[in-house]
């Protein structure tokens, strides 16, 4: 792959670690076959946790804009051309350095 043209194609955002709970539940019950009413029901409160832990996610970003990261803060990368997050998959080797990890860019959980 080559390296990017642009420098601004490098940069990243340090934000704080979100939380993809509820955005993975209501993802896994939307791969259901079948739906009964109880299943919509639960859709839809999924789908309102989703959006108040969206809110969450953005408040704490805002409170924790500014702050100093120090050794141990957990925090993402946000690719700020592709808004996509630094993602680290533990299942598959890197392609250049075959004892380290692959990274790429993930959209978040």
């Amino acid at each position: 792959a080559n390296p990017p043209s642009k420098f601004r194609d490098c940069l990243f955002k340090i934000v704080p670690m979100y939380r993809y709970a509820a955005r993975k539940q209501f993802k896994e019950a939307g791969k259901r076959d079948t739906w009964n009413i109880p299943d919509v029901m639960l859709v839809n409160r999924l789908k309102d946790a989703v959006e108040h832990e969206q809110r969450q996610n953005e408040q704490e970003a805002k409170k924790t804009l500014g702050e100093v990261v120090t050794y141990g803060s957990v925090v993402q990368l946000l690719h700020l051309k592709t808004n996509k997050f630094i993602a680290v998959n533990k299942k598959m080797w890197a392609q250049m350095e075959k004892k380290a990890m692959r990274v790429s860019l993930d959209l978040g959980q």
